[in-house]
């Protein structure tokens, strides 16, 4: 297992499958596809989650002190020195990192503290990419979580996303029970032009164990057949892809309030902070430290900013309170605000 430079033995780590570039992504979902390039893919797909999954096992005695929840973040090494470092400095500050699992598309450049999968799919490809990217990281959750039980659901989420996890899993685990295919709990009523209704995943979505092993099965290759086969029908979106997916496969859909998969005006971002409606679970779209920052200073106030929220109050009214905690973006730019001014 090859590491970056500077680490030891134990998480973090990244795995040393690196990205393969087989098809232009176009030819994922041409039908004319042969049936061998969906085996070799799926092979390397098997070969690069198996391997991370052993790497895992190997570590059980790093798996204690994590919560339920495995979190699944989809990233890209065009943003491993933004969006991956604001979040690893504020909401992944609050987690074990063995609960934390990074699905990106090479090894980073500079050792990070974070464990690093890189993906066998095309690179910086929003479409068929994310499309077989999405499958991958399905793949390696079920095998981490079948390695460790502990695990009772996987949390799949973009890397531009702020998410406050001790909200998320107290609300994952005041579920009702589940069925045997499973459940997916997500934001409903996303659509390929009146085709393909499905989730919204900008809000990212949680999935139990058993959904995983449903939609997965024993087969990594018919699992990623049948995405990029929902690929080419709902139009390349990779989330209402999958959703097609898990509905074959019997798994049951549930609303999860909470999920802000869209930017918010600065009226909504205040009634989402209102007592009487659902905590907020996550915020996407944030497109800047500043932002993530904010947010963060919103849910984990220290005393000192606080004080220094409370003399910025005064000069600007881009300002928001949660639960008597008053904070305020640096100025009303765009660039500053974790909503649309």
């Amino acid at each position: 297992m090859i590491m970056a430079a500077g680490m030891t033995a134990a998480w973090p780590f990244v795995a040393a499958v690196q990205p393969m570039h087989l098809f232009q992504p176009s030819s994922l979902v041409d039908m004319d596809v042969a049936q061998s390039s969906y085996r070799d893919l799926a092979a390397r797909i098997e070969a690069g989650t198996e391997a991370t999954a052993r790497k895992y096992s190997a570590l059980t005695s790093n798996t204690e002190g994590h919560g339920k929840v495995l979190y699944m973040v989809y990233s890209d090494s065009n943003f491993y020195k933004t969006r991956l470092q604001w979040i690893l400095k504020t909401w992944i500050a609050q987690l074990p990192l063995n609960s934390l699992m990074v699905i990106g598309d090479a090894a980073p450049k500079d050792a990070m503290a974070v464990n690093l999968h890189p993906t066998s799919c095309p690179a910086h490809s929003h479409w068929e990419g994310a499309c077989c990217k999405y499958a991958e990281a399905v793949i390696l959750a079920q095998k981490l979580m079948e390695r460790d039980r502990t695990f009772q659901w996987a949390y799949f989420v973009d890397d531009d996303a702020y998410v406050r996890t001790s909200t998320l899993e107290h609300a994952l685990g005041s579920q009702q029970p589940e069925g045997k295919h499973g459940v997916v709990l997500g934001t409903w009523g996303c659509a390929a032009h009146g085709k393909c209704p499905g989730m919204c995943a900008g809000g990212g979505y949680a999935a139990s164990f058993n959904a995983l092993h449903a939609a997965v099965g024993g087969s990594s290759e018919k699992f990623l057949q049948e995405q990029m086969s929902f690929c080419a029908d709902c139009e390349r979106w990779a989330d209402i892809a999958l959703t097609q997916v898990y509905k074959e496969h019997g798994t049951e859909h549930r609303k999860l309030p909470g999920l802000n998969g869209w930017k918010l005006s600065k009226a909504d971002f205040d009634r989402s902070l209102q007592m009487g409606r659902p905590e907020p679970l996550m915020y996407h779209y944030i497109s800047s430290w500043n932002q993530m920052d904010m947010l963060h200073r919103l849910f984990h106030s220290e005393p000192s900013q606080t004080i220094a929220s409370a003399d910025a109050a005064a000069q600007t009214v881009q300002c928001v309170e949660y639960r008597g905690n008053k904070q305020c973006a640096l100025s009303a730019n765009a660039a500053d605000c974790p909503w649309i001014p």
